[in-house]
């Protein structure tokens, strides 16, 4: 869909908007909740139900109403309402200050030593009284849902944003599995399928993002050596020249994305790797990334 945006300076702009949303966000799982329900289950966890601002990634993406969602999962008891001690930490810490001032109680530490000296030394009526809108918690009954799907919320929250991670996408991954895996195993999988498909049709600058959603798994998983190798293979790519196709870029138009040499310094440093150890490494990169690519313009060693 095309939107015209007018400004006052009358210029116009067609912006496109995506209002497509995948047909499996709209399908009720055999619970009887939507994928974007279970997402906005744990996403609801320790918050007011009255001051909930919800993203707008409920509605564009997967399609609820958040706010109707949300008073649904209370209403048939997968979030139930937290106690008063438990919506504490919604207080500042001026006001939990204020708090334990009216017992002239210790004042110092961090926001945790706060609420439990408030817990040790005020009834649950007195927390009661503090407390104007109690945050919600995921029930017994929701944990069972958040188990079940186990998959569905860390597809969320380490969406790939290109299709080749996310809800969707592994919802239908686990429909043809053949066994239970890991969250770790599914997105793994799923990118070296992509890697594998995008090398067959020749989208090198497609490959070059798959080898960066692998190397930024590794990372999130804190296997720096492993993700080191594939972040120095995504730069590998980079100065290749390929790209989509059998496009090859003029050397003059080759870049390397900032932010891939300063995450493959982080690593460096956090390994503590001197110039030996970081030839090695990409010298295994090298090998297993340049026998994939039909073309670079540079040798290994230069």
């Amino acid at each position: 869909m095309t939107k015209k945006i007018t400004t006052n300076v009358k210029v116009s702009y067609d912006i496109q908007t995506n209002t497509e949303i995948d047909p499996i966000y709209l399908k009720k799982l055999p619970n009887g909740l939507l994928p974007g329900e279970i997402v906005l289950l744990d996403w609801m966890s320790g918050k007011s139900l009255l001051k909930a601002v919800f993203p707008r990634y409920f509605e564009f993406q997967y399609g609820i109403n958040a706010e109707k969602s949300a008073k649904k999962l209370v209403n048939n008891g997968f979030l139930e309402y937290a106690s008063p001690e438990e919506t504490l930490h919604t207080l500042t810490i001026d006001l939990l200050k204020e708090v334990l001032k009216k017992k002239d109680l210790k004042l110092s530490g961090k926001k945790a030593d706060l609420i439990e000296r408030i817990k040790e030394n005020f009834s649950t009526s007195e927390i009661e009284s503090l407390i104007k809108n109690r945050t919600l918690k995921i029930s017994s009954k929701g944990q069972d849902v958040i188990n079940e799907y186990y998959y569905i919320v860390p597809a969320h929250k380490n969406d790939s944003k290109d299709g080749v991670y996310n809800v969707a996408s592994v919802i239908r991954f686990i429909a043809t599995a053949k066994s239970k895996l890991s969250n770790s195993d599914i997105s793994w999988l799923l990118f070296q399928k992509a890697l594998n498909k995008h090398l067959k049709s020749k989208n090198y600058g497609l490959a070059r993002n798959d080898f960066h959603n692998m190397a930024s798994q590794l990372y999130r998983e804190k296997r720096f050596m492993d993700s080191l190798e594939y972040f120095l293979r995504v730069f590998i790519c980079d100065l290749s020249g390929l790209n989509n196709g059998d496009y090859i870029s003029k050397p003059e138009y080759i870049s390397i994305a900032p932010g891939i040499v300063s995450q493959i310094n982080k690593i460096v440093t956090a390994l503590e790797y001197d110039n030996s150890a970081l030839n090695a490494v990409f010298n295994i990169s090298w090998d297993k990334t340049r026998q994939m690519l039909p073309f670079h313009y540079l040798s290994k060693e230069i």
